[in-house]
């Protein structure tokens, strides 16, 4: 019995020794990002548009970086000359370091972060981009040449309220028709 009480005081000691040890040694660098590799198919489909251009100026806020880029052109979705592209500041939180005045390819997302945002607002991360898309696969579809600034770039990239407007409204009328049919035929009975 004496022993057995010793032998679980040993372990005890034992895991204790093995943990301060791993505390002390410390766990190195933490990097949070982790990605799910994705074939070009794949990274293209999920894409709402793919740029090639040269970012020119950068500025953090809070925990973003929001890059200023020229665009050259695109793949998916016709962009302006010029965009916005949000960002995690940091590496470790799945940011991509761009780096000022060198050219280069980004997939981005349609951003959704808040609704201050300009409508030419996009984001990317690390995992988006990946996969090399050298030669593009044929799934992004013909190079878009940018909007240049005197186009209306908001427009092409929105829809007009009259156009969710009216959407909106046949759904209203679709539903409200729906259940009155419903109501009809239940107290009819055929």
């Amino acid at each position: 019995m004496v022993l057995r009480l010793l032998a679980r005081i040993c372990a005890a000691l034992a895991l204790l020794a093995v943990s301060a040890a791993g505390a002390w040694a410390g766990a190195g660098e933490a990097c949070a990002c982790s990605c799910l590799p994705l074939t070009p198919d794949e990274t293209v489909r999920a894409a709402d548009a793919i740029v090639v251009g040269t970012p020119v100026s950068d500025r953090v806020e809070g925990a973003d970086r929001i890059y200023v880029f020229e665009v050259d052109a695109s793949y998916k979705t016709r962009v302006a000359e010029r965009i916005r592209i949000r960002t995690a500041a940091e590496g470790p939180a799945c940011g991509p370091q761009l780096t000022i005045g060198t050219a280069t390819m980004v997939v981005l997302h349609r951003s959704l972060d808040d609704a201050n945002l300009p409508t030419r607002s996009w984001s990317t991360s690390l995992c988006a981009s990946l996969a090399r898309l050298d030669p593009m696969p044929a799934t992004a579809g013909e190079r878009l040449e940018p909007i240049a600034a005197n186009d209306d770039a908001d427009q092409a990239l929105t829809r007009s309220p009259w156009v969710v407007g009216a959407g909106a409204l046949a759904g209203v009328v679709v539903i409200v028709g729906g259940a009155l049919a419903v109501r009809r035929y239940r107290r009819t009975g055929s």
